[in-house]
Protein backbone atom coordinates (compact mmCIF):
# COMPACT_ATOMS: atom_id res chain seq x y z
CA UNK A 1 0.00 0.00 0.00
CA UNK A 2 1.39 3.27 -0.83
CA UNK A 3 1.62 6.14 1.30
CA UNK A 4 -0.96 8.33 -0.71
CA UNK A 5 -3.42 5.07 -0.52
CA UNK A 6 -2.80 4.99 3.36
CA UNK A 7 -3.35 8.42 3.87
CA UNK A 8 -6.46 8.63 1.63
CA UNK A 9 -7.95 5.38 3.53
CA UNK A 10 -7.32 6.60 6.85
CA UNK A 11 -8.87 10.13 5.83
CA UNK A 12 -11.88 8.53 4.96
CA UNK A 13 -12.08 6.27 7.89
CA UNK A 14 -11.55 9.44 10.14
CA UNK A 15 -14.44 11.49 8.14
CA UNK A 16 -16.76 8.34 8.07
CA UNK A 17 -16.18 8.62 12.14
CA UNK A 18 -17.09 12.09 12.10
CA UNK A 19 -20.44 11.76 10.06
CA UNK A 20 -21.29 8.76 12.18
CA UNK A 21 -20.77 11.09 15.39
CA UNK A 22 -22.56 13.72 14.17
CA UNK A 23 -25.85 11.63 13.09
CA UNK A 24 -25.69 10.01 16.13
CA UNK A 25 -25.93 13.33 17.78
CA UNK A 26 -28.61 15.06 15.38
CA UNK A 27 -30.96 11.83 16.28
CA UNK A 28 -29.90 12.35 19.87
CA UNK A 29 -31.37 16.02 19.51
CA UNK A 30 -34.23 14.74 17.53
CA UNK A 31 -35.57 12.75 20.49
CA UNK A 32 -35.11 15.35 22.79
CA UNK A 33 -37.28 17.66 20.61
CA UNK A 34 -39.86 14.56 20.64
CA UNK A 35 -40.04 14.29 24.58
CA UNK A 36 -39.87 17.84 25.11
CA UNK A 37 -42.88 18.31 22.84
CA UNK A 38 -44.93 14.95 24.61
CA UNK A 39 -47.59 15.23 27.18
CA UNK A 40 -48.11 12.34 29.58
CA UNK A 41 -51.56 11.86 30.65
CA UNK A 42 -51.82 9.99 34.01
CA UNK A 43 -54.18 9.77 37.09
CA UNK A 44 -56.56 12.11 35.18
CA UNK A 45 -54.18 15.25 34.12
CA UNK A 46 -52.16 16.18 31.41
CA UNK A 47 -48.38 16.25 32.50
CA UNK A 48 -47.33 18.84 31.83
CA UNK A 49 -50.21 20.82 31.79
CA UNK A 50 -48.76 23.99 29.95
CA UNK A 51 -45.98 23.12 27.57
CA UNK A 52 -44.88 25.69 25.58
CA UNK A 53 -43.66 25.10 21.44
CA UNK A 54 -42.51 26.78 18.10
CA UNK A 55 -44.28 27.29 15.61
CA UNK A 56 -44.47 24.20 13.07
CA UNK A 57 -43.65 21.84 16.32
CA UNK A 58 -45.92 18.73 16.62
CA UNK A 59 -46.96 18.06 20.39
CA UNK A 60 -48.00 14.26 21.06
CA UNK A 61 -49.95 13.40 23.76
CA UNK A 62 -49.67 9.66 25.18
CA UNK A 63 -52.67 8.14 27.68
CA UNK A 64 -50.89 6.14 30.71
CA UNK A 65 -54.19 6.33 32.67
CA UNK A 66 -56.08 3.12 32.96
CA UNK A 67 -58.70 5.72 31.76
CA UNK A 68 -60.05 6.77 28.75
CA UNK A 69 -59.21 10.35 28.06
CA UNK A 70 -59.77 13.03 24.72
CA UNK A 71 -57.70 16.15 23.60
CA UNK A 72 -60.05 18.56 22.49
CA UNK A 73 -59.26 22.07 21.49
CA UNK A 74 -61.77 24.56 23.27
CA UNK A 75 -61.96 26.95 20.51
CA UNK A 76 -61.75 25.39 17.47
CA UNK A 77 -61.99 28.38 15.30
CA UNK A 78 -58.26 29.65 16.30
CA UNK A 79 -57.11 26.20 16.33
CA UNK A 80 -59.11 22.93 15.70
CA UNK A 81 -57.38 19.91 16.95
CA UNK A 82 -59.17 16.95 18.81
CA UNK A 83 -58.70 12.94 19.16
CA UNK A 84 -60.74 9.72 18.75
CA UNK A 85 -61.02 8.55 22.56
CA UNK A 86 -57.90 7.23 23.81
CA UNK A 87 -57.36 4.08 25.81
CA UNK A 88 -54.08 3.30 27.94
CA UNK A 89 -51.02 3.35 25.64
CA UNK A 90 -52.85 5.19 22.68
CA UNK A 91 -51.54 8.20 21.33
CA UNK A 92 -52.59 11.56 19.60
CA UNK A 93 -50.02 14.19 17.82
CA UNK A 94 -50.83 18.02 16.20
CA UNK A 95 -48.63 20.08 14.16
CA UNK A 96 -49.28 23.94 15.39
CA UNK A 97 -49.05 25.99 12.50
CA UNK A 98 -49.65 29.29 14.16
CA UNK A 99 -48.63 30.83 16.79
CA UNK A 100 -50.51 31.57 20.15
CA UNK A 101 -52.05 30.20 23.36
CA UNK A 102 -54.53 27.16 22.59
CA UNK A 103 -56.32 25.68 26.04
CA UNK A 104 -57.87 22.06 25.11
CA UNK A 105 -59.55 19.88 27.23
CA UNK A 106 -61.08 16.22 28.07
CA UNK A 107 -64.15 15.69 27.32
CA UNK A 108 -64.80 12.56 29.74
CA UNK A 109 -63.11 14.83 32.56
CA UNK A 110 -64.32 18.42 32.45
CA UNK A 111 -61.41 19.42 35.30
CA UNK A 112 -58.72 17.98 32.80
CA UNK A 113 -57.27 21.42 31.01
CA UNK A 114 -54.24 22.10 29.63
CA UNK A 115 -52.76 25.08 27.30
CA UNK A 116 -50.14 24.75 24.34
CA UNK A 117 -47.99 28.41 23.49
CA UNK A 118 -46.77 28.36 20.24
CA UNK A 119 -43.97 31.45 19.39
CA UNK A 120 -43.00 31.88 16.51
Amino acid sequence: MTRTTRFTATATAVLSLFLGLALVAHAKDKDKDDDANKVTIKKTAYNPASIKIKTGQTVTWVNEDDKDHTVISDDQKKEDFHSDNLGNGDTFSHKFEKAGKFAYHCKYHPRMKGLVTVSD
